[in-house]
């Protein structure tokens, strides 16, 4: 748990967060903010969380991967699933999340004309965006004991920009109360995506293909590939590290394929030998 691998009690590492990712917050604020890391085991030092003091009021913000970490930590998270109406021109994302304790998914829906703003990365990834906002809805409300208070930055007005906490000098787009300021695509780079593809599969060659152009890296763990990027062609196959299918719906469908325990690709992944500048695990 990250509460248990993180010394609160040092002197050093609290003066690090003061200076990093809780900046201009009073004793109180930042005591309020130590509690919120250690109840949710978000690791602030890895930007899971980070607190923003604006128009003189605390908000503790996390990214969309500091929601799904809490969700797949919890015993009764069942899987999510989420629905766009265009992957071109999107206008509505649907987001449902399944727990075992309930019989109805919670569920977040995000109008693009509500959320939509001009900046480079909603501009570049619309899709991907608007699904991000979807699921912090739908996530929020399956786990409210777990999230209430936590928003992640797509939700949130312009003052409360990510970079403030980080003690970087960025600006923001200015915007009215009711719109939602974006970020720069650094910001996202934090976020990685893992998918599942396998040699049976109909549009294996199509999806590997695109997964090695996006510079994916094969993830033993959860015997999946890893991207740093979404992949739309991609995002039925999407799972969670661990290679648990983040759409509860796939477990039913998918036919199992025989489990391969070593701890490199496996042998249908290196049929193709990589050129000397290709640093891809195809």
């Amino acid at each position: 748990m990250t509460h248990e691998l993180i010394d609160y009690n040092n002197r050093e590492m609290l003066q690090t967060l003061k200076e990093t990712v809780a900046q201009e917050l009073n004793d109180s604020e930042f005591k309020l903010f130590v509690e919120h890391c250690k109840s949710t085991n978000l690791n602030p030092f890895k930007r899971e969380v980070w607190a923003i003091k604006a128009n003189n009021r605390l908000q503790v913000m996390t990214g969309i991967n500091g929601f799904l970490a809490i969700a797949n930590g919890h015993s009764q998270f069942d899987g999510m699933e989420v629905e766009v109406d265009s992957d071109d021109h999107p206008t509505r994302a649907v987001c449902r999340v399944y727990r075992k304790d309930r019989r109805i998914a919670s569920v977040g829906v995000a109008l693009m004309k509500e959320y939509r703003r001009e900046s480079p990365i909603w501009k570049k990834m619309p899709r991907v965006m608007l699904t991000k906002v979807a699921k912090s809805i739908a996530l929020r409300e399956a786990f409210p004991q777990e999230l209430n208070g936590l928003y992640t930055a797509e939700e949130m007005p312009a003052e409360y920009d990510v970079h403030h906490a980080a003690g970087k000098k960025e600006t923001y787009e200015k915007s009215t109360p009711l719109e939602i300021a974006e970020y720069t695509v650094e910001v996202e780079s934090s976020d990685v995506f893992f998918y599942k593809i396998y040699p049976k599969m109909e549009n294996f060659e199509e999806l590997k293909a695109i997964i090695k152009r996006a510079g994916g890296k094969w993830h033993p763990a959860g015997k999946c590939w890893k991207v740093d990027k979404a992949i739309q062609e991609a995002a039925a196959q999407e799972c969670d590290e661990s290679g648990q299918w983040l759409n509860s719906k796939k477990k039913a469908n998918v036919k199992k394929e025989p489990v391969v325990e070593m701890e490199e690709a496996p042998p249908w992944v290196q049929e193709d030998v990589p050129l000397e500048d290709d640093d891809f695990s195809f």
